[in-house]
């Protein structure tokens, strides 16, 4: 008998298609599961999990219409409606393609699961607009990219919270 795996449903801009990879996007959901069994995401939540794989315009479009910011970001995060609702993760290829540590597929699928990761977190309730919740979160995130495997890249955010107020 083999058990079958709760899996995000993916949708992928056609701008950036031709770039995804099908092997890509399974090693994404592979990791997407593993990271998420590691911030105790029940299976039933995320198999109701969206994620869009889009580029640097409709990024922006959606930065500002939902956070009043001009100018794309690497991933947005929108929870969901309720109970059982995780909600949607949305990650900018292209950001992903010029923050990857190398132009590799190896080096864009860390970045692609290091911006999941962080996603999940705010999905799960973590902020970084404080520097204890920040350093929370931080902690989590490089708790479960650890277990993954995958490096934990510095993040505009993570320093200011870490350091200690004199």
């Amino acid at each position: 008998m083999t058990t079958m795996h709760a899996s995000p449903t993916f949708s992928i801009a056609p701008s950036v298609r031709a770039r995804v990879a099908p092997a890509m996007l399974r090693a994404l959901s592979r990791r997407l599961r593993r990271a998420a069994r590691r911030l105790h995401i029940p299976p039933e939540e995320l198999a109701v999990l969206g994620v869009r794989i889009t580029d640097d315009e409709e990024m922006s479009a959606l930065h500002l219409r939902y956070m009043g910011e001009e100018g794309p970001t690497d991933v947005l995060s929108f929870t969901g409606d309720g109970p059982g609702d995780l909600g949607d993760l949305v990650l900018d290829w292209q950001a992903i393609e010029r923050q990857a540590a190398a132009p590799t597929d190896a080096a864009r699928l860390d970045e692609a699961t290091v911006l999941m990761v962080h996603g999940l977190a705010h999905l799960t309730g973590h902020d970084h607009r404080d520097r204890v919740e920040g350093r929370r979160m931080h902690l989590d995130e490089r708790r479960v990219l650890r277990s993954l495997g995958v490096a934990s890249p510095p993040r505009p955010y993570a320093p200011r919270l870490l350091r200690r107020e004199p």
